[in-house]
């Protein structure tokens, strides 16, 4: 009811687990280090929290969380020293001071807790779930928070990340089920401007049965690529108007409030992909364009099992006479090396990387250079105050070494906006050690490992947990992989059956 209330209330249940926590209704003064000591003398030792990264729930190995203990009164830089604090407005009119560094015994940190901590009474059968207002609430302060102190990438994303608080809390309150709070979710994560941005639930519902055609978005139209051979009433070149009677541009608004993208292309791929599911009731019923201008409404339905996509060569073969594509988006390590002496005998070779390379490693690039390269820069975020305050990085890239034989024909890597993360790993020291021309789109302009976060109620959501900058040091988010030839796919051409990139590639290795 009153700020005064408020202090009271978070003194109550913080005191008993930091005893060192003051809480008060104006500005507090600077943290007294004797107030930290143990019977008015200092501890044994000292202690902080140290982020290497983001904590992850599956505490993977490159990030990691650890309190750092070194001797009283030892210098160091790994964390603060004693006398470091948080001292901020918590707002609603109340201050809060809390030491970020204390100092030990054989029996703890000083001053020491009171045993337990303050239970709070539930009704009887409480669950956290999404149906539940408070973990809604609990759910949008973590992912908040998990954000605010541990996303790289806030110097490149102009976000007005404390907007999105209160924002989010008042539709967290007022949401009524698991897929309005998942919608609310999303909406948030937009601000961060990020590919890697996804939210899941145990609740969620199953991923609808595939459409019998694959579509995207050409020259700002849904167009259709593929369909399956069953679908005669749709052809490659259609544009897609309508869906389930609603325009195209409505849903795609819509759903583009939903998807975190940092790059256009990328987010284009991400609603196309999201409209194939939405709405997942069968029938489905389009509008499709044709190029002739003619119009026609069809009913589409869905079949389990069905996957359509683009045609494309057979993922390792001879285009033409000493010619070779290698789609790396399928095959394996093993398929590369089978295929070696071939690939590195061939007058000219298209490598094709329009999406992620799941099965290969970057062995093929080894093939590509007489020295030795590395990958981009990484950066995993080093954190100990919160707020991105005095965040400092830890820098490691890792070297790939030549090897034999050496792939001596013409090259060209094939790839576009759905081209994102490892792909971009892949396509960074390509265009760095210019290894082979770059045909095609920009990429998604997202990458490093990503972080996860489980939040109460049954919903994850996941970001990316490092900054990752190109070997010269400029900005990869949000920019990605430039083509060194730039072409981008018509709806004439597609209506033809024409691949344009593969076409364009082709010219390029065979000048």
């Amino acid at each position: 009811a009153s700020p005064a209330g408020l202090a009271e209330c978070l003194r109550h249940l913080f005191t008993p687990i930091a005893p060192t926590v003051r809480l008060a209704t104006k500005r507090l003064a600077p943290l007294d280090q004797k107030n930290l000591s143990f019977d008015g003398s200092p501890g044994d030792s000292m202690v902080a929290w140290r982020y290497h990264g983001p904590p992850h729930q599956s505490q993977a190995a490159i990030y990691y969380t650890k309190r750092v203990h070194l001797p009283a009164g030892a210098a160091t830089d790994s964390i603060p020293g004693i006398g470091a604090e948080v001292n901020t407005s918590l707002g609603g009119g109340v201050w809060c001071s809390l030491p970020t560094t204390l100092y030990m015994t054989a029996n703890g940190t000083t001053p020491s807790g009171s045993p337990g901590i303050v239970h709070v009474n539930r009704p009887e059968g409480w669950l956290q779930s999404a149906r539940d207002r408070s973990s809604r609430l609990a759910s949008v302060i973590q992912t908040w928070t998990f954000a605010e102190h541990f996303f790289p990438y806030f110097d490149v994303v102009k976000a007005d990340w404390d907007a999105q608080l209160p924002v989010s809390l008042e539709r967290a309150a007022l949401d009524r089920n698991a897929d309005d709070f998942e919608l609310t979710l999303n909406r948030m994560l937009v601000h961060l401007h990020d590919g890697h941005c996804w939210v899941t639930s145990r609740t969620s519902k199953p991923r609808p049965d595939p459409l019998p055609l694959e579509w995207a978005f050409v020259q700002g139209r849904l167009v259709v690529l593929a369909t399956d051979s069953t679908l005669t009433t749709v052809r490659p070149g259609d544009e897609v108007t309508e869906v389930q009677g609603r325009a195209v541009s409505t849903w795609a608004a819509e759903l583009a409030e939903l998807r975190s993208a940092a790059t256009t292309q990328h987010r284009d791929t991400r609603v196309a992909s999201t409209l194939t599911a939405i709405p997942p009731n069968n029938p489905l019923h389009i509008t499709v364009r044709r190029p002739s201008g003619e119009r026609l409404r069809i009913e589409l339905v869905r079949r389990p099992n069905v996957m359509i996509r683009s045609t494309k060569p057979d993922s390792i073969c001879e285009l033409q006479p000493g010619i070779l594509y290698v789609d790396l988006d399928r095959i394996t390590d093993q398929d590369f090396q089978r295929e070696l002496p071939r690939i590195a005998a061939a007058k000219g070779v298209v490598f094709d990387l329009r999406g992620y390379p799941r099965r290969i490693s970057a062995g093929p690039l080894a093939h590509l250079t007489d020295t030795t390269v590395t990958s981009a820069r990484w950066y995993i975020p080093i954190v100990t105050r919160p707020d991105h305050v005095e965040m400092k990085f830890d820098f490691s890239n890792w070297p790939i070494q030549p090897v034999a034989p050496r792939i001596k024909g013409r090259t060209a890597f094939i790839t576009d906006g759905r081209a994102v993360s490892y792909a971009e790993t892949y396509l960074g020291i390509v265009e760095h050690y210019r290894l082979s021309e770059i045909v095609g789109q920009p990429t998604a302009g997202t990458n490093g490992n990503i972080a996860s976060l489980a939040l109460p109620g049954g919903f994850s959501i996941t970001m990316t947990g490092m900054k990752v900058l190109k070997h010269d040091g400029s900005r990869h988010h949000g920019i990605g992989i430039l083509p060194t030839v730039p072409i981008a796919p018509t709806i004439a051409g597609i209506a033809a059956g024409h691949d344009e990139l593969l076409e364009k590639a082709i010219e390029v290795v065979t000048r």
